[in-house]
């Protein structure tokens, strides 16, 4: 039997440490566990063309890769990476198109929203330095990438999403939010 759960949030709302806390508490009671990230796909061709992975360039693949091939090009490919995927757990990362979360929702998946304010988030993002740019990036830029098409959904989704958790409050705070969710998920599985 598999679980999927997928984790949709804003840039730097810690969908991350989310992703390590809640795999951690699957391993740790021996569920085997599976990561995919929708970037993934896109990080990979950047990388195989040359092209640096900023999150204007990851941002404009996932539009013209939708836009030449049909809306859903990413979750059709992750659709296939689940099925093949031999784990009980499958942890899903980056849900932020309609199509993303239909996927899902389609295979009976967990959709858990990771969400904080926009200053918390810039913080965030220049401090970790993560993506090419990120550490001297300014004000208006984040506000530009977080206004982008593949960006703009993502409250809606998480809206809809079967758990919300807010994470503008002390690390320890957010852990335990994390535990709940997982002994809630547990104990259904």
């Amino acid at each position: 039997m598999k679980l999927l759960i997928g984790l949709v949030g804003e840039n730097g709302a810690g969908k991350t440490s989310a992703l390590d806390k809640l795999k951690s508490f699957f391993r740790a009671n021996t569920y085997s566990v599976a990561e995919y990230r929708f970037s993934d796909i896109l990080v990979e061709t950047l990388a195989l063309w040359g092209i640096e992975k900023s999150r204007a360039n990851l941002q404009c693949l996932a539009q013209v890769m939708d836009s030449a091939f049909g809306a859903g090009t990413l979750s059709r490919s992750m659709r296939t990476k689940i099925k093949n995927a031999h784990a009980q757990i499958i942890f899903v990362d980056g849900v932020r198109w309609e199509t993303d979360r239909e996927l899902i929702k389609s295979l009976d998946g967990i959709l858990i929203y990771i969400t904080a304010p926009r200053e918390i988030r810039f913080e965030r993002l220049k401090n970790r330095n993560q993506k090419i740019g990120e550490g001297a990036m300014a004000w208006e830029q984040f506000l530009k990438e977080d206004s982008a098409p593949n960006e703009i959904l993502v409250p809606h989704i998480g809206a809809t999403a079967d758990f919300i958790i807010h994470n503008n409050v002390s690390p320890e705070e957010f852990e335990d939010n994390l535990a709940k969710i997982y002994y809630l998920i547990a104990a259904s599985f």
